[in-house]
């Protein structure tokens, strides 16, 4: 089972987990000026970035300089420096005080910022939310009976017009590991089935590179809050 984040075995309830699997390695930086959410990550490192050749959230129009980015479960920071590259006000949000302390003493690289919080809790949500929410090995690191509750979050949380983008883990176990996790298994037609109520799927597809042995497990989604 290729993990989704060292912290991932240590806790298999409610466990929110960090983006990257790099609580020991920063992401390569960006080597251009990224305006986008999308772009602002380098094709490769995180699944994402460029479809064939074009920037896919500049084909869907996923403007984000209107307002501010969550990352759920950021672990040490690096997909929520990444988004900051671009311009863009972004939130990290782990459970961990070890994680955010770490993500803490990175080098700051924009108006990115960190927050001790568990997701569902209420009493941290922004009356104003967020234009856009990116998910990286979150998802299928919590509990899959907290799956209503984090598309209810979702809902909650991204303004109508904004955006889920994320990478989402669809299998990551290996022969005779079923049913195990976290990071558990999960399928597009129930992702999109629980987001359904809020969101609309834009655009969708496997990525073809990625970390040793992810490639073909995971599924990238981009999905507009309804208004």
């Amino acid at each position: 089972m290729p993990p989704c984040h060292p912290r991932c075995n240590a806790s298999k309830s409610r466990t929110i987990c960090g983006g990257l699997d790099g609580l020991t390695r920063r992401p390569p930086a960006t080597r251009d000026g990224h305006d986008r959410l999308g772009n602002a990550l380098p094709a490769g490192r995180y699944s994402m970035g460029k479809r064939d050749g074009c920037p896919s959230f500049d084909r869907t129009g996923v403007e984000m300089d209107r307002g501010s980015g969550l990352g759920s479960g950021c672990g040490f920071g690096h997909d929520v420096r990444e988004i900051a590259r671009c311009g863009v006000e972004a939130v990290g949000l782990d459970l961990s005080a070890a994680a955010v302390e770490g993500a803490d003493r990175f080098e700051k690289i924009g108006a990115e910022s960190y927050r001790l919080a568990d997701l569902f809790d209420r009493s941290w949500w922004p009356a104003e939310g967020f234009a856009a929410w990116w998910e990286h090995t979150c998802f299928c690191a919590i509990d899959p009976s907290d799956r209503p509750r984090y598309a209810e979050a979702a809902g909650a949380l991204v303004r109508p017009g904004g955006w889920l983008c994320g990478v989402f883990f669809l299998t990551p176990n290996d022969p005779g590991e079923e049913g195990l996790g976290p990071p558990f298994e999960s399928t597009r037609e129930e992702i999109t089935g629980l987001l359904e109520p809020w969101f609309e799927l834009v655009e969708s597809w496997v990525p073809q590179t990625g970390y040793p042995g992810r490639v073909g497990r995971e599924w990238t989604a981009i999905f507009r809050r309804r208004d």
